[in-house]
């Protein structure tokens, strides 16, 4: 070591003196005033603690003058930084503008804006340091006048709307044809190809509104493939948008879209709307808003709104479309709204306040007669953001006028939530003295007054409960989870070390005194879904500070005996501490790092909480049919009794395969998704085959039917008309069908997780000579052929290879052809049996003579 001078010494300790000082000095603004991301209020100092903070700022006007500027408190390894991005979202584009002062958050940008959000990154592990959004200038446009009477807005607005390109279905495209072949699952694939589906998918829906048949399958597949398109496209190019638009005014321009007949293209035509919010498309929403303001305002009109067929699918997805464009719209969306803002008012106004669609009155009890009023509400708040202030006032009144109305058929407490959560909290407000609905809101509980008992188990574990817990509950309850990480660290040999840097130290378990409160308060605290028995948010686990927290209920008496074991337990605590001790010492990283590990996640937490004593699940399993292994471990949330199999799948893994086991939890623990999705493969294909007898030995679950797998080409049994194992890795084919006979046959998806099909998804039903083609299928896919009355004839699974099945008149020899009566003549009682409908609906008319 190198030894310095006493007076080299006295310097550097004055120096180090100084250099503290000046740390010292340094301006610390105190409590952080903005989460680490969320909206900047303009002209406002607050103040920032955090690492790294996605901001944003709303501009009023265009040409605005905008500075962005922090100074003053500390940093830990990186010091703060200023990023402006040009675009809606942080990251959308090349960076417009920074600031990057070295060893410094002394930072600032100064930039002209055109109106709206406008999105930036503050870098740096920066503590109590100044932020303050400084807008000046701008644009500022005359004074709106004096906005009129409310009016009528017409259902329908007729366009000139130019010639299709195609004038055929033999003109598709052939991504179209790819399009109407698969499953919400594959429009991902399809939208984010490097060929954009974008114009033959115009190009098609243009050619289906032309050809005016609102019950062609085609158009209403094709509108629910661009519900999702935005998502995994690129953007659209100007002639792309405009070639949307245009096809979307075809749409509305086809006979009876604006009636009950038109109901799901209606709903279709909402979602689709959502492509053209931003970018390109933003200049085509003028054209559009229209004939979605007239599709509101025809069910406000109508008596019983909600008895219309898709009624309730189609109004909510008109109120999310207006309430989209508003909120996430482009300039010159928000421009078309304001321009139009008396007709909007008008148009919500009728639908909230005057027409029947306020509340659903079919009903009696007050969550099936208040369904629609979060949907409506979420779109006025979200509306009224961009609205004028006299447009604000005539939105909180109408708010007022529906919320008189409904408290004669709902709880006041019930509208009044309404209020604050739905309208109030998306228009950027709260409920509180000072605000125009102060009266008909809900001024928010606090926590602290509700969970005001906190209860440590131990240095890790804390319990918060209401006033209402018992010591008993509270000392069983830490006495459940001691047990449980004890026998967790002694199934994984864990030795307690948990995975590399995970940081979790901590969890908080919150418990709700009832179901009735945990809904009342779950989602206003912690902003969780409460239609559930409880839920653990591990948040992220690598970040300083994180909490990780279950949040519960504690069980009623009347569930005593069959989901709770003693009075007053917290419900699934066991099953729930599983997913913070997996997370801890299992999983490296967060639970969103792995693919298809619900059956880990779940099933792991019922088998650890539960054992081999779990009688629930063996009745809710009795009767039923054993699946594939592999549904199971690449099941997803929607799988029937996921719970369930999922137990029972990893209690035989643990039972008999405890080294496979093994391979997973070390594939989890290096946080290696390709290694963990392998490993659960290659676990299937050993174990598979033992699953089934294991099931039968220890509950009361029933054998799959034997079924042989038909050679290529070649039709098989019914028997087939099961669940199948749908690897998520196998090679895409084709097939084609021919039909030789005269009988009618249609063909049907058997769907690979339920064992089932979907009679009102008919691919195509071939009569004599026809034939069907279709692309990108999976191998080992299995289409059900039926016959008019959705008897199943036999099965096709589908080999590697180009599939050809031809339809002969063996397979079709028992079909009892029925017959059919002629038009207006009744026929015979026979025909009272289950069969397929065709696309088009018709009235009818019976009358009585006897």
């Amino acid at each position: 070591m190198k030894i310095l001078p006493k007076k080299s010494l006295l310097a550097s300790a004055l120096l180090l003196s100084m250099n503290i000082a000046n740390v010292q000095a340094v301006e610390m603004c105190g409590e952080k005033t903005l989460p680490r991301q969320g909206e900047v209020p303009a002209n406002e100092m607050h103040c920032i603690t955090d690492y790294g903070h996605y901001l944003f700022v709303d501009v009023p006007y265009d040409n605005s003058d905008v500075t962005i500027t922090t100074s003053g408190g500390t940093f830990t390894g990186s010091d703060a930084d200023i990023s402006l991005y040009p675009g809606t979202w942080w990251g959308d584009g090349d960076v417009e503008a920074s600031s990057s002062n070295p060893e410094s958050n002394d930072e600032s940008i100064s930039f002209v804006s055109h109106a709206g959000k406008r999105y930036f990154h503050i870098g740096g592990n920066i503590q109590q340091t100044s932020i303050i959004v400084n807008i000046s200038g701008g644009d500022i446009p005359e004074p709106p006048a004096p906005m009129g009477d409310y009016i009528v807005y017409p259902t329908s607005t007729f366009v000139e709307v130019p010639a299709a390109l195609i004038s055929s279905k033999d003109q598709y495209g052939a991504t179209v044809t790819s399009i109407l072949a698969t499953s919400y699952s594959g429009f991902s694939a399809i939208a984010g190809a490097d060929e954009d589906p974008i114009t033959d998918v115009a190009a098609a829906i243009h050619y289906l509104a032309e050809a005016d048949d609102l019950a062609d399958p085609d158009l209403n597949q094709l509108l629910y493939f661009l519900a999702s398109y935005k998502y995994y496209a690129e953007q659209m190019t100007d002639s792309e948008a405009q070639a949307l638009s245009t096809a979307l005014l075809a749409v509305t321009q086809m006979t009876d879209f604006v009636s009950p007949a038109g109901s799901v293209i209606q709903e279709g035509y909402a979602y689709a709307l959502t492509n053209l919010e931003r970018y390109s498309g933003a200049v085509f929403y003028k054209d559009q808003l229209p004939h979605l303001l007239g599709l509101i305002q025809y069910y406000s009109l109508q008596s019983n709104p909600f008895s219309i067929s898709n009624g309730g699918d189609t109004t909510m997805a008109l109120m999310g479309a207006i309430a989209s464009a508003a909120y996430y719209g482009d300039a010159a969306v928000k421009a078309t709204y304001n321009e139009n803002m008396l007709e909007v008012l008008s148009v919500m106004r009728s639908f909230v306040f005057l027409g029947e669609t306020s509340l659903d009155m079919r009903w009696s009890g007050e969550d099936d007669r208040k369904w629609i009023m979060p949907h409506s509400f979420n779109a006025m708040g979200k509306i009224s953001t961009v609205a004028t202030d006299e447009a604000k006032t005539r939105f909180d009144s109408t708010i007022l006028e529906a919320h008189g109305k409904v408290i004669a058929d709902i709880s006041q407490e019930t509208a009044s939530i309404i209020v604050t959560k739905n309208y109030l909290e998306n228009a950027g407000r709260s409920c509180g003295e000072g605000d125009a609905l102060f009266g008909s809101c809900i001024v928010p509980p606090n926590v602290e007054d509700i969970l005001t008992v906190s209860h440590a188990c131990t240095d890790n574990i804390t319990i918060r409960a209401q006033g209402t817990i018992s010591p008993a509950t509270l000392a069983q309850s830490c006495a459940d989870m001691a047990l449980q990480e004890s026998e967790f660290h002694a199934f994984f040999n864990t030795a307690g070390t948990p995975v590399a840097g995970d940081l979790n130290e901590h969890i908080e378990v919150v418990a709700f005194a009832s179901p009735e409160d945990y809904e009342k308060y779950a989602g206003e605290f912690f902003g969780i879904s409460t239609d559930n028995g409880g839920m653990y948010l591990e948040g992220t686990p690598t970040a300083e500070g994180n909490q990780a927290r279950f949040i519960a209920m504690q069980c009623p008496d009347s569930w005593l005996g069959g989901s709770c074991q003693y009075i007053d337990q917290i419900y699934n605590l066991r099953h729930e501490f599983t997913h913070y001790l997996d997370g801890r010492y299992i999983k490296s990283g967060s639970y969103g790092s792995f693919d298809y590990n619900v059956a880990w996640s779940e099933g792991l937490a019922e088998y650890m909480a539960m054992g081999k004593d779990h009688t629930r699940t063996l009745n809710t399993l009795k009767g039923e049919t054993i699946p594939p292994l592999y549904n199971i471990l690449f099941m997803s949330y929607e799988y029937d009794n996921l719970y369930q199999w999922g137990y029972f799948a990893m209690r035989y893994l643990a039972e008999q395969h405890k080294s496979e086991m093994e391979l997973i939890t070390a594939a989890l623990q290096a946080g290696n998704n390709n290694a963990y999705v392998t490993a659960l493969k290659g676990v299937v294909q050993r174990t598979e085959s033992g699953f089934a007898a294991y099931m039968l030995e220890n509950s009361e679950t029933v054998a799959p039917t034997a079924a042989q797998i038909p050679a290529a080409d070649t039709i098989g049994s019914c028997n087939l008309v099961q669940q199948y194992a749908r690897y998520f890795d196998a090679s895409k084919t084709n097939f084609t069908f021919t039909n030789t006979t005269n009988t009618p046959v249609s063909l049907f998806w058997i769907n690979s997780t339920t064992g089932k099909t979907n009679f009102g998804k008919n691919y195509k039903t071939l009569n004599h000579g026809d034939t069907y083609t279709s692309t990108s299928w999976t191998v080992g896919d299995r289409m059900m052929l039926s016959d008019n009355n959705m008897n199943c004839l036999g099965v096709a699974v589908m080999a590697a290879d180009d599939n050809t099945f031809t339809i002969e008149a063996d397979l079709v020899k028992d079909v009892i052809v029925e017959e059919i009566p002629a038009l207006n003549q009744m026929g015979s009682c026979e025909l009272a049996q289950a069969h397929l409908i065709m696309n088009e609906s018709h009235e009818f008319t019976i009358t009585n003579t006897s």
